[in-house]
Formats: structure tokens, C-alpha cells, sequence
């Protein structure tokens, strides 16, 4: 999605149990986990409609992770985030790709740049492989 989808009256922990509900997933440990790692545990009590653009967009993040899915596609990730929290967003996703497919649509692929990343372009409707696009 361009934009987090929250209900705006939950807060974001509950915002994070209700797709887990219907799969019965146990994700408390790994929610912790990722919650520490993209520095969003001081807003898990918040409303989502209070929280800030990368506010949600990291918890968008996290719910796509708790959700233990096996490739993420993400658009545009660090859109909404400063340049610090772009970082470790990077990173996150990084890690993740070792355990998982992670698909991300970025205008920023300096922040990208790992030795498990493959860069594509789409010129004429076709891809193509172009790891000098940094």
C-alpha cells in the first residue's frame, strides 16, 4: 500500500494483532523483537490515527514481518522516514532477505546496496538487471 492502512481509534499493538488473530500466530517474541529493532516500542500504546506517516510506515514493516510471511513487497519503505530511520529500515530489510524473499520499490537504492541485492529496472515494460545503478 502508498499509505499504512490502521484503524485509527486502536491502538497500534492491537492494529498489529488482528491479521494474527484469523492465522492464530503466537507473535509476541518476534513482535518484541522488531519492535526494538525499527525503535517503534514507544508508540504500541498509541491510536494510529496520533502516530506521524513513519510512524506507520515502520509499523507497517513490522506487521508484514509478525505476519512471518514469506516474501515482503514493499513500496517505498522509507518514503515517509528520515535519513536515520531510512537506515534502519535498509538494514532490517537487509537481514531479513536472508531468510526470505524481500521485493523493494525505492527512488533511494544507495540505501540498498548489499551483497544479496539484485537492482531492476523496467525499461519499455521489459526488466533488467542493472547493478550500476548506484
Amino acid at each position: 500500500m502508498q499509505h499504512p492502512y490502521f484503524l485509527g481509534d486502536l491502538r497500534i499493538i492491537d492494529n498489529l494483532k488482528i491479521s494474527s488473530l484469523f492465522r492464530h500466530l503466537n507473535n509476541r517474541k518476534i513482535r518484541q523483537k522488531y519492535t526494538k529493532a525499527l525503535q517503534i516500542s514507544h508508540i504500541l500504546q498509541r491510536r494510529a490515527n496520533v502516530c506521524s506517516g513513519g510512524e506507520k510506515a515502520r509499523a507497517n514493516i513490522l506487521r508484514g514481518i509478525i505476519e512471518r510471511k514469506h516474501i515482503l513487497l514493499i513500496d517505498e519503505p522509507t518514503a515517509h522516514l528520515d535519513f536515520k530511520n531510512s537506515q534502519i529500515v535498509a538494514k532490517l530489510l537487509s537481514e531479513l532477505s536472508a531468510n526470505k524473499i524481500v521485493i523493494v520499490t525505492t527512488h533511494q537504492p544507495s540505501l540498498f546496496k548489499s551483497g544479496n541485492t539484485i537492482f531492476l529496472r523496467i525499461k519499455n515494460g521489459v526488466f533488467h538487471e542493472d547493478n550500476n545503478i548506484i
